[in-house]
């Protein structure tokens, strides 16, 4: 079990990873797509759809890696509108 565990660990880093070349590939793009229609005035064709994919790819890709580190995303709307009682009647514990 020791050794499965390891592995998923080792994947999701490496998800991790690849999710963060992933959006630094994507800034270079927009920044050298910046670069060919303003300074050049060319037209850009593959880089909007690139930065479009690769965003999007990167989001579900580097998930494992947001569990790993137990990241987490709240949206707390809901609790905050409820009041004392609604958040107490929430809570897991």
């Amino acid at each position: 079990m020791d050794l499965f565990i390891r592995g998923i660990t080792l994947i999701s880093q490496i998800c991790g990873v690849f999710a963060a070349c992933l959006i630094g590939a994507s800034v270079v793009i927009v920044c050298e797509m910046v670069f060919i229609r303003y300074v050049l005035n060319e037209n850009t064709i593959w880089q909007t759809d690139f930065v479009t994919f690769s965003i999007v790819a990167a989001t579900f890709i580097g998930s494992p890696y947001l569990l790993l580190s137990r990241g987490h995303v709240n949206v707390d709307v809901l609790p905050i509108y409820l009041g004392q009682e609604g958040r107490y009647r929430l809570h897991p514990c």
